[in-house]
């Protein structure tokens, strides 16, 4: 968790050059983006399964100003996965069943916090419902179905006067009712 974290740190100091937007740079109301990242199981997914990795899409209406600190998102995401990572780069895999793969649809918001007004940073804070569905059972039922909450934590920076959006997220879920799962992913997007 803590390297993760670091990983969310580093994003932002080299985020810290960007150039600064003004009242006039109006930041699009929508994202519409690329993802990639890895995930890893937690618990008793984690000694069956190993590490993953995540590819998907995700979009959002995210409607602030460019020099607001505060706003308020609504995202959603479809991601796919497979957790035989390792084992498809010819190490060993923890994965005790061959390849397991998932597919999850992410539905929530997201509370944006800029550290400074005008420069498209924003820290993000989010919470989803999340349904996930794998080719095989999960631990803890056993079941290939799960639904649940998850939460998320990560920064975005906008570039070219809001026109891409590069984020980093770090995410946590399914929470309490599901096979629980640490993920960090990278979303490249533009502005819609």
């Amino acid at each position: 968790m803590r390297r993760l974290a670091g990983i969310l740190v580093a994003c932002a100091i080299a985020t810290s050059g960007a150039p600064r937007l003004s009242a006039a740079d109006d930041l699009p109301p929508g994202k519409l983006g690329l993802v990639i990242g890895l995930r890893n199981g937690v618990g008793e997914l984690a000694d069956s399964y190993g590490l993953g990795i995540v590819y998907g899409i995700e979009a959002a209406w995210q409607p602030m100003s460019a020099v607001r600190r505060i706003g308020l998102a609504v995202h959603w995401s479809v991601l796919w996965g497979d957790f035989d990572l390792l084992g498809a780069l010819g190490r060993d895999s923890a994965s005790l069943t061959g390849s397991v793969e998932w597919l999850e649809l992410d539905a929530g918001f997201r509370l944006r916090v800029a550290p400074r007004a005008g420069i498209g940073r924003y820290l993000t804070f989010g919470a989803a419902a999340s349904l996930l569905r794998s080719n095989v059972p999960l631990p803890p039922d056993d079941k290939r179905s799960y639904v649940g909450p998850s939460a998320g934590l990560g920064v975005e920076q906008y570039f070219a006067s809001g026109k891409i959006l590069v984020s980093a997220e770090v995410r946590y879920g399914i929470i309490g009712t599901g096979p629980g799962a640490l993920s960090f992913f990278v979303c490249t997007a533009i502005g819609i």
